[in-house]
C-alpha cells in the first residue's frame, strides 16, 4: 500500500539530485510496531543538519522526533491513513504533517 507513495518520493528526490535513503518499519496487523526504539538509532545518526526525513504512514508516535530535530533535520510525517479526528496518532514536534 505504501509502496507507490515511497516510489515517488524517491523518484522525486532522485530527480533533484538528493541523495535517498530508504528504511523500512513493518508493523504487526493490529498496528503494533514490530521494531523497538533500538532499530531508530543507526538510522537517525547518520542524518545531518539540513537533510529531509520523511516518515510515510502512521504509527508517527513511535518515531523519535525529538533526536531527529536536535539533528538539525526537517521532519514530516505522511499520514497515510484517514482517522478523522479520533485515533489519529500525531505528534506535534514533527515540523510538517502531510495528509493522503
Amino acid at each position: 500500500m505504501l509502496r507507490p507513495i515511497i516510489s515517488t518520493l524517491k523518484l522525486a528526490a532522485e530527480n533533484a539530485s538528493w541523495a535517498v535513503h530508504v528504511e523500512s518499519c513493518l508493523l504487526t496487523a493490529w498496528g503494533a510496531p514490530r521494531i523497538g526504539p533500538k532499530a531508530f538509532e543507526a538510522p537517525v545518526s547518520a542524518l545531518r543538519a539540513g537533510d529531509l526525513f520523511i516518515w510515510v504512514g502512521e504509527r508517527g508516535d513511535i518515531v523519535p522526533w525529538k533526536a531527529i530535530s536536535d539533528r538539525g533535520v526537517k521532519a514530516v510525517q505522511y499520514q497515510t491513513e484517514h482517522y478523522g479526528t479520533r485515533n489519529f496518532r500525531c505528534n506535534a514536534t514533527s515540523d510538517e504533517l502531510w495528509f493522503f
